[in-house]
């Protein structure tokens, strides 16, 4: 598949517990991982708002600035989740099985996705996010993620 047609998405799940869900479109399946819900910390670096009770919306509008502005490189812990259905990259609402609710934070196109058995780099151009993401495997299916913004245009 080209890389230019593949899609992501961010979303806001709170089951088990608060957190983000990466969906990266890959063949028939969306590849996903389970990031902090306040990933990356510094909301200056980031236009995710920390999940809040009720999974209330709360982004500023200067939320998007901070993203294009910032020059540093979060890390965070995250756990390889089992594939998604591609569904959930346009998806927001209850999710089935009582596993709670989603709500879509970004989405857009992948211009760039490289796969390796323990490494996954992908640069993202969505409404909110435009950078790249870096996932190395620490074991099985933990790894560690971090954000590099995308310098601001002139």
């Amino acid at each position: 598949m080209d890389d230019t047609k593949r899609r992501f998405a961010i979303l806001q799940h709170d089951y088990p517990y608060p957190h983000l869900d990466l969906l990266l479109e890959n063949g028939e399946a969306a590849l996903t991982w389970r990031l902090p819900a306040d990933w990356p910390k510094n909301l200056s670096e980031s236009p995710v708002v920390p999940v809040r009770e009720g999974l209330d919306s709360g982004q500023g509008s200067d939320a998007s600035e901070g993203i294009r502005k910032g020059s540093k490189s979060p890390t965070a812990n995250a756990t390889q989740l089992p594939d998604h259905r591609l569904h959930y990259l346009t998806y927001s609402g209850p999710v089935s099985g009582n596993r709670g609710r989603v709500i879509q934070r970004d989405h857009g196109l992948i211009t760039s996705l490289v796969l390796a058995p323990d490494e996954v780099t992908t640069h993202l151009q969505g409404i909110l996010f435009q950078g790249t993401v870096s996932l190395t495997r620490i074991s099985a299916d933990n790894w560690t993620v971090t954000w590099t913004p995308q310098n601001p245009l002139p």
